[in-house]
C-alpha cells in the first residue's frame, strides 16, 4: 500500500503454538490501513515458516526481519523494532495473544481524539481479557492483576500499570523513545514509553477490553492474580533481597530516564524534584523512604504489595 497510518511491530521467538491464530487475529481487523513488521529472535521451530505463509497471503505489507545475533531480550528486540517504523501511529504486538477485530479502529480513534499536538508524546492503552492455557477467558486483566486503570505518575514510577500488547504510540513518543540508547538500564519497552508520556504528554486509557491476553508458563511477563495465594507465597519466597533489587531496578531506571532527556526537554521543575528524589531513595534511609512515599502517595496497588513497599523497599 505504501500509504499506512500505523505500524504493527511484532516480536517473535519460538511461537508456533499460538502464532497463527495471532496473525489470524490481524488479519481480521476491522480498519485496513495498516502494516506489519516482525522481528524473530532466532526461532528454532515453525515461526518463520508461519510468518511466511502468512506473509504471501496477507493484502497488507508485512516484512519480516531474522536478528542475527538473536537480541534474547523482548524489551530489546521490540527497541531495535521501533526504528523501522515510518508511520504517524505505531503499536505493538505480541506473538501469542488474540486482538478483537475492533482493537486497531478504537485505539485509533481514541488517539486522534486526545492527540491535539502532534508534539506531544501521546501512549494509548487499554484493559483486555486474560485467557486462560485451558481457553476460559474471564478476568479483566486490570481486576485480575489489581492494578489502577488512571495513570498517575506517582503510581506508575514504583509499579507499570501499562501493558504493551495494548499499546499505541505517536511519532513524537518513537522519537523520544529511540533517544535511550542503553537498554539494559530499562526495565520494558512499554514501561518506558509509559514513562515518556506521563511526563510530558499525555496517556489515555480505553475501558473496552481490545484484545485477549493468552496467560500460559512461557509468557515473557505474564499476568499475575494478585491475591492468588501462590502468588503471594511466591513473592514473600523470593524474599528482602529480590525485593529491594526491583526496587532498585526502578530507581535505576529512573535515573537513566533523568540522564537521558532532562536536559533536552526540561522537565516541570515539581516534577523533577519528585524524580530526583526517588532516584536517590536507595542511598537513603528506611524513615526517610517511608516518609517519601507517603509524603508523594507513592504506592503500589494492593495491601500485601503495599506492605512489601514499607518493609522492603
Amino acid at each position: 500500500m505504501g500509504n499506512e497510518k500505523v505500524t504493527i511491530l511484532m516480536a517473535t521467538y519460538n511461537g508456533e503454538r499460538y502464532l497463527p491464530e495471532q496473525l489470524e487475529s490481524l488479519q481480521q481487523q476491522e480498519y485496513k490501513n495498516w502494516k506489519l513488521i516482525v522481528a524473530d529472535d532466532g526461532s528454532s521451530d515453525r515461526t518463520l515458516e508461519i510468518l511466511l505463509e502468512f506473509q504471501k497471503k496477507c493484502s497488507n505489507s508485512v516484512e519480516i526481519i531474522k536478528n542475527d545475533p538473536p537480541t534474547g531480550l523482548a524489551k530489546v528486540n521490540f527497541m531495535q523494532l521501533l526504528v523501522k517504523a515510518d508511520t504517524p501511529y505505531i503499536m505493538f504486538c505480541d506473538q501469542d495473544d488474540i486482538w478483537e477485530p475492533y482493537k486497531v479502529q478504537c485505539t485509533l480513534a481514541y488517539m486522534e481524539r486526545i492527540e491535539t499536538d502532534i508534539n506531544i508524546p501521546i501512549l494509548v492503552h487499554s484493559d483486555l481479557t486474560v485467557l486462560e492455557e485451558n481457553g476460559k477467558a474471564a478476568h479483566s486483566f486490570f481486576e485480575y492483576q489489581n492494578l489502577p486503570t488512571t495513570t498517575k505518575l506517582s503510581s506508575l514510577i514504583i509499579q507499570n500499570s501499562v501493558t504493551g500488547c495494548t499499546v499505541m504510540i505517536n511519532k513524537i513518543l518513537q522519537e523520544r523513545m529511540l533517544q535511550a540508547k542503553e537498554y539494559n538500564k530499562i526495565i520494558m519497552h512499554d514501561y518506558w514509553a509509559a514513562l515518556i508520556a506521563a511526563i510530558y504528554g499525555t496517556v489515555g486509557f480505553i475501558e473496552d477490553h481490545t484484545m485477549l491476553y493468552r496467560q500460559h508458563a512461557n509468557n515473557s511477563v505474564g499476568a499475575k492474580a494478585s491475591l492468588n495465594p501462590l502468588y503471594l507465597v511466591k513473592r514473600l519466597m523470593q524474599g528482602r533481597r529480590g525485593y529491594k533489587d526491583q526496587m532498585e531496578e526502578s530507581r535505576r531506571q529512573v535515573s537513566y530516564f533523568l540522564a537521558t532527556y532532562e536536559k533536552q526537554y526540561p522537565i516541570e521543575e515539581k516534577k523533577r524534584k519528585f524524580l530526583e528524589d526517588y532516584a536517590l531513595l536507595g542511598t537513603r534511609n528506611k524513615f526517610y523512604r517511608i516518609r517519601f512515599y507517603i509524603r508523594n502517595e507513592v504506592y503500589k496497588r494492593g495491601f500485601i504489595r503495599i506492605l512489601m513497599q514499607f518493609i522492603w523497599g
